[in-house]
């Protein structure tokens, strides 16, 4: 069975304090990676090892940014800083886009993707921004879990007065006894097979902060090691009048 490890610091204070060191340090080194793949860009043309390399660069600078921004929206949340704006959106637009972000990363591990949404849209009062985080939180954890090939789905419908989303992969699957704990900050599944790095337990806590923060909730289960698991959020639907 696989299970969930916790990332240990001193105390709880402590280890918010680093995040927001090192998300401090962080963002000058990626600011100069990623204006150095612009100025790449230009210069390897059409040549296949070089926009092969340069594409590489590009998404791993991408996903160094995306750490970044939650290191920081954690420790906002401890100290109340966290702002949202919420307006009238539309969860199935989010969701693709948040897929669509999380597309080459997919494409890297030849995983499989399907998305299987409700017809018409999902109406909820949300923050754009923070739910586009929570669904692409939950692609990533999605793929760093799910073997080459696996098979990663997302689906989207109305159940009642909620707009419900689940994210399933086809991943290494958690235990029982590590369910209760996923969801803590710097908890990460345990696993000797080799998966992609896990982490250091940020974007599952974060996800959850921002779903309660919408009024909502956000649940997984997973029946145990290799049967993969399924994240639901589920979110107040919103009646449009027009």
């Amino acid at each position: 069975m696989e299970s969930v490890r916790t990332l240990h610091v001193q105390d709880d204070k402590d280890g918010r304090v680093l995040l927001a060191v090192v998300a401090h340090e962080l963002r000058t080194p990626i600011s100069t990676l990623a204006n150095a793949a612009a100025i790449l860009r230009d210069v390897v043309g059409t040549n296949q090892v070089g926009v092969a390399a340069l594409q590489l660069i590009e998404r791993q600078t991408r996903v160094l940014t995306r750490l970044v921004s939650d290191l920081v929206d954690t420790t906002r949340i401890d100290t109340g800083k966290f702002s949202a704006t919420f307006e009238l959106i539309d969860v199935t637009e989010v969701l693709r886009w948040a897929a669509h972000t999380c597309k080459p990363a997919m494409q890297s591990r030849s995983h499989n993707f399907q998305a299987l949404l409700t017809d018409g849209p999902l109406y909820v009062m949300a923050d754009r921004d923070r739910l586009t985080q929570v669904f692409v939180n939950l692609l990533d954890n999605a793929i760093k879990y799910t073997p080459r090939g696996g098979m990663i789905s997302v689906f989207a419908t109305a159940e009642g007065a909620q707009a419900v989303v689940r994210v399933r992969d086809s991943g290494v699957g958690i235990s029982d006894d590590a369910l209760p704990c996923v969801f803590e900050l710097f908890s990460q599944v345990a696993t000797t097979k080799p998966m992609s790095n896990g982490g250091v337990g940020i974007g599952l806590a974060l996800a959850r902060s921002i779903v309660n923060m919408h009024k909502g909730t956000i649940q997984v289960r997973s029946e145990g090691s290799d049967t993969g698991s399924e994240f639901t959020v589920r979110l107040p639907l919103h009646s449009r009048r027009f």
